[in-house]
C-alpha cells in the first residue's frame, strides 16, 4: 500500500512537471487506479499510431498528380509539328489532250487540266521523237504556223502547215516539287500536197481599179503583195506569204501593212501599221479571180491583169551534184572558195555542191542556205529567188562595196553583188520574209570566202 502512494504520488509530479494538470482540478478526482490504467494505454497505442497511415495517402498523391502532368504535354506537341510539312507532290494530270486531224492551213484545239500546278507549257515533238519544242520555240520548224495560248490548258493552232503532219503535242505542268507531262496527242494534217493554183502572176481590184496584187513564188510557198493607191503622194501596202489549201484559200497571219508617203521629189516613207496580220486569200478557178480579207474590214477582188509568167524550165535538170570541190569548179569554170565554216550561221552546214557551166553553188542544210558565184548570171537571175520582199537596200561591205539586200529592211533573204569580175549571191530561207540573215552574217560569210 505505502508502494502504491509513492507511485501515484510520482505521477502526479509528473502531470505537475508537464502541464497536464493545469486541465481542471476535477482531473484529480477519479481514483488513482483508473487514471494510471486510462494513462498507460495510450503510450501503449502510440507506437503503432504513428504516421504510417498517412505515408501510404500521401505517395498516391504525388504519383497520379506527376503522371498526367507529363503525358498531355508530350503528346500534342510532337503531332502538330510533323503534320504541316508533307513531302511536296508534283502536278496531278487529270485530263489528257486527244488527237486532232485538221486540213492544211487549218485550225484546231488542244487541251488538258491539272491539279496543283503552278504554271502549263505546251510542246511539239518530232514525228521521229528527236526534236521536243517549246510553242515559242516552234516557229523556228513552222514559221507560219499561228500558236495561241502556249502557256494554258486549252492551246489553239491555226495556219497548219502540211508539214506539221504526225507532229505530237503535249502539256508540261509544273510546280516547286517538279514537272508532269500530259500524255501526247498526235497531229494529223490532211492534203498530200499544197492547193497547185494558176495564181502567179498580176491582179487588179475590179472595183477601185486603184488597188493591185503581184503573186509570186510556187506551191506552198506562195508570197502577195497589195498596193492600194489612195492618193498621188500616198499609199499603202500589204505583204504576206502562204499556200493555197486544196479548196483554194489560203490563210495568213503573218501580213504586214505599210502606209507609203511621197515628197515631191519622188522619196518614200514608209511606215508600219501593223504585223502578223491574219487573213484569207481565196482563188476562183472558174472566174480566175481572188478575193481578198485582211481581217480587219479591207477587201477587195482582183482580177488578173497579166497572164502568169511562165515558169522557166528547172534549171536543176542541168546541175550536176558532187561533194568533190574540185570536180565542182572544173564542171563549171569558176574558180570558188567557199567560207570557211566558222564564218557560217550557226546550224547551216555543207551538205553538197552545185555546178553547171558559168555557175557553181554552195548548198547548205537542205537548201536553208545557198550560195552561188557565176560570170555569167547575176542578181536575182543567179539566186534564182523570184519573190517579193517588202525592201530592197544596198549596204556596203569590207572588199566588196555595195551589196543589194532584198528583206524586211533589217533581216536578208537575198544578198547580190559583184567582185573581181565574177557575181555572186546568198540565199537564206527564200520568201520567208522576216527569217533572213543578220548584216553582220552575211559580212562573215563574204568575209570567210
Amino acid at each position: 500500500m505505502k508502494r502504491t502512494k509513492i507511485i501515484v504520488v510520482f505521477l502526479l509530479c509528473v502531470l505537475l512537471l508537464t502541464g497536464c494538470g493545469s486541465k481542471s482540478s476535477n482531473a484529480a478526482t477519479p481514483s488513482p487506479e483508473p487514471t494510471a490504467e486510462v494513462t498507460a494505454t495510450p503510450e501503449a497505442t502510440a507506437t503503432p499510431a504513428p504516421t504510417p497511415t498517412a505515408a501510404p495517402t500521401a505517395t498516391p498523391t504525388a504519383t497520379p498528380t506527376a503522371a498526367p502532368t507529363a503525358t498531355p504535354t508530350a503528346t500534342p506537341t510532337a503531332t502538330p509539328t510533323a503534320t504541316p510539312t508533307p513531302a511536296p507532290e508534283k502536278p496531278f494530270v487529270k485530263k489528257h489532250p486527244v488527237d486532232a486531224t485538221v486540213s492544211e492551213g487549218g485550225s484546231c484545239f488542244f487541251e488538258a487540266d491539272y491539279i496543283n500546278a503552278i504554271w502549263a507549257v505546251w510542246h511539239f515533238v518530232s514525228p521521229d521523237g528527236k526534236t521536243d519544242l517549246s510553242y515559242e520555240n516552234i516557229g523556228s520548224v513552222f514559221p507560219y504556223m499561228k500558236v495561241v495560248n502556249g502557256m494554258y490548258s486549252k492551246m489553239e493552232l491555226s495556219n497548219i502547215p502540211l508539214a506539221a503532219n504526225g507532229w505530237k503535242v503535249y502539256c508540261r505542268y509544273t510546280n516547286t516539287a517538279g514537272d508532269s507531262d500530259s500524255a501526247r496527242a498526235t497531229l494529223t494534217v490532211t492534203n498530200a500536197a499544197p492547193g497547185d493554183f494558176p495564181v502567179v502572176g498580176s491582179y487588179m481590184d475590179s472595183v477601185s481599179q486603184r488597188a493591185s496584187m503581184e503573186i509570186t513564188g510556187y506551191p506552198g510557198a506562195y508570197s502577195a503583195k497589195i498596193h492600194w493607191g489612195s492618193s498621188a503622194w500616198e499609199s499603202t501596202e500589204w505583204v504576206f506569204s502562204g499556200s493555197f489549201d486544196t479548196s483554194g484559200v489560203m490563210r495568213f497571219n503573218n501580213a504586214t501593212k505599210y502606209n507609203v508617203v511621197y515628197d515631191s521629189a519622188g522619196r518614200e516613207t514608209r511606215t508600219t501599221v501593223y504585223s502578223n496580220g491574219s487573213g484569207t486569200l481565196t482563188y476562183s478557178r472558174a472566174t480566175d479571180s481572188i478575193a481578198w480579207n485582211d481581217g480587219y474590214g479591207t477587201t477587195g477582188n482582183f482580177v488578173r491583169s497579166s497572164q502568169p509568167t511562165p515558169t522557166p524550165t528547172p534549171a536543176v535538170n542541168r546541175w550536176t551534184e558532187t561533194t568533190d570541190l574540185n570536180a565542182a569548179v572544173s564542171n563549171s569554170g569558176v574558180e570558188f572558195h567557199p567560207p570557211i565554216p566558222e564564218a557560217l550561221p550557226n546550224g547551216v552546214s555543207l551538205d553538197i555542191y552545185r555546178s553547171m557551166p558559168g555557175v557553181i553553188e554552195a548548198r547548205y542544210s537542205s537548201g536553208t542556205m545557198l550560195i552561188r558565184k557565176s560570170n555569167t548570171l547575176s542578181g536575182s537571175d543567179l539566186s534564182g529567188d523570184v519573190n517579193s520582199y517588202s525592201q530592197t537596200w544596198d549596204h556596203g561591205f569590207k572588199n566588196v562595196g555595195n551589196v543589194r539586200c532584198r528583206g524586211n529592211g533589217t533581216l536578208v533573204n537575198e544578198a547580190t553583188f559583184s567582185a573581181g569580175g565574177y557575181n555572186y549571191s546568198i540565199s537564206y530561207l527564200p520568201g520567208r520574209e522576216g527569217q533572213g540573215l543578220t548584216l553582220d552574217q552575211i559580212n562573215s560569210i563574204i568575209q570567210g570566202m
